[in-house]
């Protein structure tokens, strides 16, 4: 029986420098931390490699795309950045059986066709770039689901890039914490000045952002059928919040100064 998947590749930029083993043990962390959010519902594979690189496969298609997310909204090396080459497709292997170390599907090559895309630009638009099996659906769809895809990512991309370290700081903070008086009180901040904080730096529109580019990928694995787009929809949000959750138990080994 075929499964949908999703894929990321995930390198980090500049890894060489000084201080690539820091870096190392960092994304070796970050292999951990996906593997205790693995549940029935959302079956994920994750194998750190090669130092930088991450190769993640989870069933269904938006759950890269969130765990990713959530990635790069907590990353602590503001330098040295992760960028992410995704693909989403269906597989007749069993997810939960495969050595993803050396499990080598066709989606694997375009999540690193994507990634290699983002490595060797000269100038980066985007950490994030989406392939879609043309098999999943017609051809119009999946192109036009793929630009929409890509230039939500890269208005994403720009937003974030944009913000200051505070803004930012304050962005990765609410999309776990969801409260800005509670960011306040943590930061010894008044309201006003979280808000302001959050508004310059546009995190209410990474956030929209973030939505619409679940529901994208929940309504393209789905087809027509809107009964499953609510059900992808719901198990989006548990994965979501189950990585909420986590980062609130394990806070301070993602915010150690604060």
């Amino acid at each position: 029986m075929k499964q949908p998947i999703s894929i990321f590749i995930m390198d980090v930029s500049n890894s060489t420098d000084n201080n690539w083993e820091e870096i190392a043990e960092y994304v070796q962390g970050w292999e951990k931390t996906i593997h205790s959010l693995r549940t029935d519902s959302n079956q994920i594979k994750v194998h750190h490699r090669m130092g930088d690189e991450i190769l993640f496969v989870a069933k269904n298609f938006s759950t890269a795309y969130i765990a990713a997310f959530f990635i790069l909204l907590t990353w602590k090396f503001k330098k040295q950045t992760p960028y992410f080459g995704f693909s989403f497709g269906y597989t007749e292997s069993n997810l939960e059986k495969i050595q993803i170390d050396s499990w080598n599907h066709p989606l694997i090559k375009r999540a690193r066709e994507q990634n290699e895309k983002i490595k060797n630009s000269r100038i980066r638009e985007t950490t994030m770039i989406f392939d879609i099996d043309e098999k999943i659906a017609d051809s119009h769809q999946v192109k036009d689901s793929k630009e929409t895809l890509n230039l939500l990512a890269q208005i994403q991309s720009k937003l974030l890039y944009d913000q200051t370290d505070q803004q930012r700081l304050i962005c990765s903070l609410y999309s776990i914490l969801r409260e800005q008086k509670k960011i306040a009180h943590l930061l010894q901040k008044t309201s006003s000045t979280i808000s302001s904080h959050y508004k310059k730096g546009q995190s209410e529109l990474i956030l929209q952002i973030f939505y619409k580019l679940i529901d994208t990928l929940n309504i393209l694995q789905a087809g027509e059928n809107a009964e499953k787009t609510e059900d992808l929809s719901t198990l989006s949000k548990e994965f979501a919040t189950s990585i909420r959750g986590y980062m609130k138990t394990n806070f301070k080994a993602f915010y150690p100064n604060l």
